[in-house]
């Protein structure tokens, strides 16, 4: 299966602590018709359907993730997303994918702030590693199960 990851997961450190599959091939994308924004009073973002976007989703189209990974995915993931399919643009042209969507009902979980990879590295990874994966950056993360 191939997974549009747009958000936390591109973080090399994060895909491989909670795949378990460090070696999977990406390639860049972009997700026309979603909004992405940082999740109302977190660090993290949330994307969802947005015909009036202006600007598409960035992120990177992981390709033939495996069904383990998938369901390590699924539960870092938990009650926040759903998995949908998504057809996004690659430099090779459109492809299929899943992706983690906010559903329409749960527009609340939307805040006003922007979220971009460069700002959440600079700003909010450090925290967001200890929080989650236990220990500094330097040190390798406890086993997310």
């Amino acid at each position: 299966m191939n997974l549009f990851v747009y958000g936390t997961l591109r973080v090399p450190q994060i895909w491989a602590a909670v795949s378990a599959s460090p070696q999977t091939s990406a390639v860049p994308a972009i997700l026309p018709g979603y909004r992405i924004r940082r999740v109302a009073g977190g660090d993290f973002p949330v994307i969802g359907a947005d015909a009036s976007a202006i600007e598409p989703v960035p992120g990177n189209l992981m390709l033939d993730v495996s069904d383990e990974a998938m369901a390590r995915l699924d539960a870092y993931e938990d009650f926040f997303y759903i998995r949908t399919s998504v057809k996004v643009e690659t430099p090779e042209g459109p492809r299929e994918a899943e992706a983690y969507v906010v559903p329409p009902n749960r527009t609340e979980l939307f805040s006003d702030d922007p979220w971009t990879l460069n700002w959440f590295e600079e700003t909010a990874l450090a925290r967001f590693w200890e929080r989650n994966f236990g220990g500094p950056l330097d040190k390798p993360p406890r086993k997310f199960s």
